[in-house]
């Protein structure tokens, strides 16, 4: 019995070894990236830069899907833009026109991301709301 006990004890030992071992491994690749933001009115304000320009201020809002930029402001960074506008909903009113896009290079603190999935979208009743300037928002589809 006490044979039982201690081959029980060290296989328990060895499992939870293999485990730790496991989970430092994964630990260790994981990139951690500081990112500054502004709590306004209950929202986080990121300052974003686009293709090296900016900065924005972008809200963030994972509930939003995909990001979304101000249409003014795609037009002003010359993003292509679907050539046909879709009924979207968002954006603070009932209908608003949405145009598939994507930003090529979004810079956050010290995280660059890639050809993000974007609709450009009139937010000017969201910054009304807000009360502040408001260039897009960072939804779902940051990071890619």
């Amino acid at each position: 019995m006490k044979t039982r006990i201690t081959r029980s004890l060290t296989s328990c030992l060895l499992i939870a070894f293999a485990c730790s071992s496991a989970f430092a491994q994964v630990k260790s690749n994981v990139q951690v990236v500081e990112v500054p933001f502004d709590l306004y009115r209950s929202e986080i304000i990121l300052q974003v830069k686009v293709s090296g320009k900016g900065p924005f201020n972008m809200m963030l809002d994972t509930g939003t899907d995909p990001s979304a930029v101000d249409l003014t402001t795609a037009r002003e960074l010359g993003l292509k833009l679907d050539s046909v506008g879709r009924q979207g909903e968002g954006g603070g009113t009932d209908v608003n026109l949405t145009y598939a896009t994507k930003l090529p290079l979004v810079e956050v603190g010290g995280l660059s991301v890639q050809n993000v999935v974007a609709l450009a979208v009139d937010l000017s009743k969201v910054e009304e709301r807000l009360g502040k300037p408001l260039h897009g928002v960072l939804g779902h589809s940051f990071p890619a």
